[in-house]
């Protein structure tokens, strides 16, 4: 009968044991199910971060693109703007912004870095909103004039493709002048001169124009 009996120490040590390896297991358990909730919170987050992330570079890139663009391509309208002397790009950019020439004065002054658009001259110009970056920055490099100068009331719409015959035509009926007249003024070496210290822009024009046609000297 005493040799079938159960030591009580040897109990005591099993149920020690049996409760140990409970513990542990209920532990490693709750480790697994926090372990659960901390991949879930990263994972949402880390989605979070890609949506916001996905949604800031697009709304730069749209930012960008636009400020690339014309004002307003249907606005030919010129406004005279002075540029300071000694202004950087960004002071130009922050000018025309604010002048209503361009959509944004930071992308102007990216852009015209990484164009390497430099060298632009103090003066007042004469710009309108439907121009491009481009256009902007060679009228800035070529210079403006050193006294303010009348915008241009009048407007003569040139259809693309017309030759030099057809525009003297198209501004001999618009001004009321004589057709010859105009001819005359495309060989005259001071009238050219002063387009040039005027307009830079349109100097450029009536010289492609001129030159394409065969005419001036």
């Amino acid at each position: 009968m005493s040799g079938n009996k159960q030591h009580p120490s040897k109990d005591k040590k099993e149920a020690s044991k049996a409760a140990t390896a409970d513990i542990i297991d209920k532990r490693r358990n709750l480790r697994k199910k926090e372990d659960k909730i901390v991949r879930k919170i990263i994972l949402v987050i880390a989605l979070t971060l890609l949506i916001i992330g996905g949604f800031l570079g697009f709304t730069v890139y749209r930012y960008v693109d636009s400020g690339l663009k014309p004002l307003d391509k249907s606005d030919d309208q010129l406004v005279q703007v002075e540029i300071p002397s000694g202004s950087s790009n960004k002071q130009i950019g922050e000018i025309l912004e604010k002048d209503n020439i361009i959509k944004s004065g930071i992308v102007f002054n990216y852009y015209t870095k990484f164009k390497n658009l430099t060298g632009f001259q103090a003066g007042y110009y004469q710009l309108a909103p439907n121009m491009t970056l481009d256009e902007i920055g060679k009228q800035l490099q070529e210079g403006g004039t050193s006294e303010p100068t009348k915008v241009a009331d009048g407007k003569i719409a040139i259809p693309e493709g017309y030759d030099i015959d057809q525009i003297a035509e198209r501004v001999a009926k618009v001004t009321g002048k004589d057709k010859k007249e105009f001819l005359d003024l495309v060989n005259d070496e001071t009238f050219f001169n002063r387009i040039r210290q005027k307009s830079p822009i349109l100097y450029r024009w009536v010289m492609n124009a001129v030159r394409y046609e065969g005419y001036r000297w």
